[in-house]
């Protein structure tokens, strides 16, 4: 601040000093030279039209606030008419121009405060050329109608209206230069200062218009000190503009290392990674978004057209060879051939369904999982994440995919989930074995009465026919007790996830355990409703983990109590709760034991692969790890806590078809 006010009153002393020297020793000298006085009105007026030239590039790299889009709009309207005022002898045009160009000059810099939120939302950003083209139009009719424009000038001197422009654009250059010079905002200071000074000038300059006469020793002066203090503005905005050149080389050159950096990452990459061009689908979400649709997810099941329309609307920029490898494509344009043919728009059609919505509801970041062919024919599994940078969130004309073929990963996953479903069996054999012997009891019981009854000699048809029904009955029971274990126990083959109701998967948990638990005398205790609202995955794994989760709360209470039977009392307790939550878009299943708990500890690693809790031996490490995985494949999250019983495991799963 103290600079500027310094500036301010060099500026007043030089003007005061200038007037006072030529008023004492030239009172009466004049100079009526036309060409000399085009050269200087010519030279600012092309200085004006350069610097706003030089602004309007500033502005579109960025390196001004919009403010500045006025001080190039007034710079352009003055350059102009004062390049015709240069052109044109004395006389009423000579000065209308002047006097126009000092008018529309002032009032649009002081434009200069309104507030930079405001100007940015009028988008003003083309003004400068409307109002250099305005003023072009203005001026060549003011020299093609001289005799339509007002009298500005007679024998006695200015007119009012001569007087008027000059001293209200004066003002308002006087305007302007204050809000230059009580800037108080993070500017370049030498901007201020440069500024501040150069419509102070032109203020003063056109408020004194009145007191010059033409030719006089003052009315050079001013015209000297107005070139002055355009070649300073000029001085300074070409020093800002070769600083600016000078970054955006820098820049530049910053930003093709990059892009070959970034090209060298892409080709070498060991994972697929495809660009392609969404905007076309962005336009379609936004029309949508128009005619208000909301819901986009609910709007793509029902409209599965939309969706396959985007995908035959979607661009493939290019491809790395790690994408190639992973669809067995020989060429990037064999791959593009290939991912447009129609049953692969039908495939990315349902690929859309689920993606586009998401980016939709404004995630920048979606994460899908799918099986699909290679161009081979063979069956991939591949695990896709999708991001929209920040640049291009607004049309999404670049959007980055990477592919991850995670095939043999799901492969070894199922293995792993095989062993632990056979372990988990092996585990229930006694109990299993209980529950194969009751039936078959039954089953020889009765055929023993119905052989005695034959041996008596006495048959009656319809004891024998009640023995049979018997024997039927519990053969029905034992093969769906066999059935139940060769489902389970069979290797799954890899599927899509189906909706499932979730209590088969709990029963069957129930079942299979249910009469160990019963042997040990631990009570199990269920709040389970009688419908559930179905989840995406898969029965038998949904049980598996069920049933993972209740065989450890089994060991828990038979670590934390021993194998001693408390005179019939209950040895522990598993409490198995499944609840819908209010807003129907989740299902919660609770298993909770009343052993010691999980020691803090190891809190955070019971998830882990390989980790137990349990003595050598009693344990792979691999049950609550498979079941971590099974939950999240299935969109869910396990959680587990201590509680003041003991412990307590808590899956929750989105219900399908929910958003």
């Amino acid at each position: 601040m103290k600079l500027r006010v310094l500036s301010i009153i060099l500026v007043v002393l030089v003007l005061i000093l200038s007037s006072t020297l030529i008023t004492e020793f030239l009172p009466d000298w004049r100079w009526a030279h036309h060409p000399f006085h085009a050269v200087i009105e010519g030279l600012g007026a092309f200085i004006a039209i350069v610097v706003a030239t030089m602004i309007l590039s500033l502005l579109h790299y960025g390196r001004l606030s919009p403010t500045y889009v006025w001080v190039a709009s007034a710079l352009a309207g003055m350059g102009i008419l004062d390049g015709f005022h240069a052109g044109t002898h004395a006389g009423q045009e000579f000065v209308w121009l002047h006097s126009i160009a000092t008018l529309i000059g002032g009032v649009i810099f002081a434009l200069v405060w309104i507030p930079d939120r405001i100007t940015e939302s009028l988008r003003v950003k083309t003004l400068p050329l409307f109002i250099g083209a305005a003023a072009t139009v203005f001026a060549l009719f003011s020299v093609t109608f001289p005799d339509a424009l007002p009298v500005m000038t007679t024998e006695a001197g200015f007119t009012l209206a001569a007087r008027f422009a000059n001293i209200l654009g004066g003002l308002c250059f006087l305007v302007a230069s204050s809000f230059f010079f009580f800037r108080k905002r993070g500017q370049i200071t030498n901007e201020n200062i440069i500024l501040s000074n150069h419509t102070f000038l032109f203020g003063i300059s056109g408020i004194i218009f009145e007191f010059s006469v033409l030719w006089d020793g003052s009315w050079w002066l001013w015209h000297s000190l107005r070139l002055i203090a355009y070649l300073v503005v000029l001085y300074y905005f070409l020093y800002l503009f070769n600083l600016t050149q000078a970054t955006i080389s820098r820049e530049t050159k910053a930003l093709k290392e990059s892009e070959e950096h970034y090209r060298e990452l892409f080709e070498l990459s060991p994972i697929g990674i495809v660009e392609e061009d969404y905007s076309a689908a962005k336009r379609i979400i936004d029309r949508l978004r128009e005619e208000g649709v909301r819901d986009f997810r609910r709007y793509f099941r029902e409209h599965p057209e939309v969706p396959r329309e985007m995908a035959r609307a979607i661009k493939i920029i290019d491809a790395n060879p790690a994408l190639l490898d992973i669809y067995r494509a020989p060429d990037k344009e064999t791959f593009v051939q290939w991912d447009v043919n129609p049953a692969r728009m039908e495939k990315w059609g349902v690929f859309y369904e689920k993606e586009l919505p998401a980016l939709a509801a404004g995630e920048s970041r979606v994460v899908l999982e799918e099986t699909e062919k290679a161009l081979d024919g063979s069956d991939i599994v591949t695990r896709t994440v999708t991001h929209i940078g920040e640049a291009y969130k607004d049309n999404w004309a670049r959007v980055i995919t990477t592919v991850e073929d995670i095939t043999e990963q799901k492969r070894v996953q199922a293995q792993l989930i095989q062993a632990s479903k056979l372990s988990t069996l092996g585990e229930m054999a006694t109990g299993i074995a209980h529950e194969l012997n009751q039936p078959l009891s039954v089953i020889g019981m009765a055929a023993e009465r119905a052989m005695d009854e034959f041996e008596g000699g006495d048959v009656d048809p319809k004891f024998i026919s009640e023995r049979l029904k018997q024997v039927i009955a519990q053969t029905e029971r034992a093969a769906a007790i066999i059935d139940h274990m060769r489902i389970f126990g069979r290797l799954e083959e890899d599927k899509a996830p189906t909706k499932i109701d979730p209590r088969p998967a709990i029963e069957g948990a129930l079942d299979t355990i249910g009469e160990q638990l019963r042997g040990l005398n631990i009570e199990v205790t269920t709040d389970i409703p009688r419908t559930c609202p179905p989840v995406l995955g898969h029965e038998v794994q949904l049980e598996q983990v069920v049933l993972n989760l209740l065989s450890n709360a089994r060991d828990a209470i038979e670590a934390s109590r021993g194998q001693t039977d408390r005179k019939g009392e209950p040895l522990g307790t598993i409490r198995l709760k499944v609840e819908v939550s209010e807003s129907g878009k989740e299902i919660k299943m609770v298993v909770r034991d009343t052993g010691d708990g999980i020691p803090e500890a190891v809190m955070d690693r019971v998830f882990d692969p390989f980790f137990t809790t349990k003595e050598r031996g009693g344990g792979t490490g691999l049950g609550l790890s498979i079941s971590y995985g099974i939950i999240t494949d299935m969109g869910g999250r396990i959680e587990v806590a201590n509680v003041e019983s003991g412990a307590e495991f808590t899956i929750t799963l989105p219900v399908a078809g929910a958003d």
